[in-house]
């Protein structure tokens, strides 16, 4: 658990991506949570994307949301396999 989301999941922000992120910045930025390490301002852009998903995602909240909205739905396409 985070105090940004509660997510606890592989997809989640204390995943092994995130733990690998956070590990591997260690010492080099501030905060203790994935989401501390993102400026207020960020932007993120994926190269790669699937209909319906945005390409360019900008602020730190506009980040959360779609890791959490992202994961809620990983975790429903997960429990009806």
């Amino acid at each position: 658990m985070t105090k940004y989301t509660e997510v606890n999941s592989n997809f989640g922000a204390n995943g092994p991506f995130f733990h690998i992120i956070r590990e591997g910045l260690k010492g080099l930025v501030d905060g203790d949570d994935y989401f501390d390490m993102l400026a207020d301002d960020v932007i993120v852009e994926y190269v790669i994307s699937v209909p319906g998903y945005p390409k360019r995602v900008k602020g730190r909240k506009r980040v959360i949301n779609l890791t959490a909205t992202t994961t809620a739905i990983c975790r429903c396409r997960a429990q009806t396999i």
